[in-house]
């Protein structure tokens, strides 16, 4: 396949990426404003040396950080919460909306929490990062490595996630490289055609 082909083609099928340009990106459009909008607020917790530890090491601390960011995810830490503000849902039905995530070569933990009500999603994620250090300081007893620490707490969200905007762009991306991997082959083939013509 010569450049002078591919140009031929792409001269010829040139209203196929603006098409998908537009269908994507309206689709994309239309599907952001059939569903309600969520909103994701982050609480930041930091994993500590308890006070009957001081010799643990920083290495430590960020393994055991991975072990804490599991937890949180879990029942015995969702129950509390959802009973302690009345959600009038069981902590099984929160476990879609909550994720937590170790910040990179930290001892930080993220605990973000997603839900159609942007203050809603800020209030769960405070009560989770206190649930979650009561949780932690009741199992430690006398043999405490490490303690959690509320650093940065949740604020109310006032934009939706994902942005409608970067959804659309997105999606218009990916239709334009669909609709010139299209081309490309459109290309092959004929160039593939004409060989095979030119042979026999």
């Amino acid at each position: 396949m010569t450049t002078h082909q591919l140009l031929k083609t792409m001269r010829r099928l040139w209203w196929l990426p603006v098409a998908a340009i537009i269908v994507s990106s309206t689709a994309a459009y239309s599907v952001g404003h059939m569903g309600s909008p969520s909103y994701t607020a982050t609480a930041t917790l930091l994993v500590s040396p308890a006070k009957s530890n001081n010799y643990i090491n920083n290495q430590d601390l960020q393994t055991m950080a991975f072990t804490y960011a599991e937890l949180v995810e879990t029942l015995p830490v969702l129950n509390p919460v959802a009973n302690t503000l009345d959600l009038g849902v069981p902590g099984q039905e929160l476990l879609p909306q909550v994720r937590a995530e170790v910040i990179r070569e930290t001892r930080l933990i993220n605990i973000s929490v997603s839900n159609i009500d942007a203050r809603r999603s800020a209030l769960i994620a405070n009560e989770i990062a206190k649930q979650f250090g009561r949780y932690v300081r009741a199992r430690q007893l006398d043999q405490a490595s490490a303690a959690v620490a509320l650093v940065t707490p949740a604020t109310v969200p006032e934009n939706p996630t994902p942005a409608l905007r970067l959804s659309v762009v997105l999606a218009g991306a990916a239709g334009l490289v669909a609709a010139m991997g299209i081309v490309f082959l459109g290309a092959y083939l004929e160039a593939s055609k004409a060989l095979i013509t030119q042979r026999s």
